[in-house]
């Protein structure tokens, strides 16, 4: 119920339809985003709070007020766009704001790796798309310290590729003669299979012996205790 110039919660009717962006329930996209950006600002019990208000990020004094924010920003253009601080670790405030795509959230989100080649900047996910690789591949290849030219330009090569293209196994046994295993396509080297095995093995009969030891242990105990009860009952 509405009094006057005045609404029911006591706010002035004038200043509430200034904008036209908050009629009732009837809330504008670009009203909710300036309170939700408020709210992950300044509310500890935000679920985002931590990422925003809690690591220090404010709302500047001009756009505590939307009408200010409505003259800088304007409305959301469109349903794809979303708003984004170009400087992720700066406040929300004139300048440093704008309506961005989602991959252009996506490139300028925290922790995310930018690589250029040449005059080319993506994210490492852009890159691996684009080259037709796992992201986890690029990242490993970085990780393992390829440059970065190399690591967006080599093609994926198929782990079968790779195995067919190396002389020795990983201990540095040939993959030649007698010592070579070929399983369907896939080759193998003898002595490191060897060995495996006899390991498998040996862990095999040595669990077997553990089962052994652990029954004749209850066993030896069950019957301790039974033969103990016979005794004190033949005292009785």
């Amino acid at each position: 119920m509405s009094r006057g110039n005045f609404t029911s919660n006591g706010r002035s009717r004038t200043h509430a339809l200034t904008h036209g962006h908050a009629r009732g329930d009837n809330k504008t996209t670009t009203y909710n985003i300036w309170s939700n950006m408020k709210h992950r600002c300044s509310n500890p019990t935000n679920h985002r709070y931590s990422d925003y208000g809690g690591r220090g990020i404010r709302v500047c004094e001009r756009w505590e007020k939307f009408e200010n924010f409505l003259a800088d920003m304007g409305p959301r253009p469109n349903k794809t766009l979303s708003l984004d601080r170009i400087d992720n670790n700066g406040n929300y405030e004139p300048g440093n704001c704008r309506w961005a795509t989602m991959k252009q959230q996506r490139e300028n989100a925290r922790g995310i790796t930018l690589l250029t080649i040449g005059s080319e900047t993506l994210c490492v996910k852009d890159w691996a798309q684009r080259l037709g690789i796992n992201r986890s591949s690029l990242v490993y290849r970085l990780k393992n310290g390829w440059k970065p030219e190399l690591a967006v330009t080599m093609q994926a090569i198929s782990s079968h590729k790779r195995n067919l293209a190396k002389t020795h196994c990983p201990q540095g046994h040939p993959y030649s003669g007698d010592n070579l295993i070929l399983y369907k396509t896939w080759r193998r080297c003898r002595t490191c299979f060897n060995a495996k095995e006899k390991r498998r093995h040996a862990k095999k009969v040595a669990t077997y012996l553990d089962g052994i030891r652990t029954g004749y242990a209850r066993g030896f105990a069950a019957a301790t205790e039974h033969a103990t009860k016979l005794a004190e009952a033949l005292q009785r």
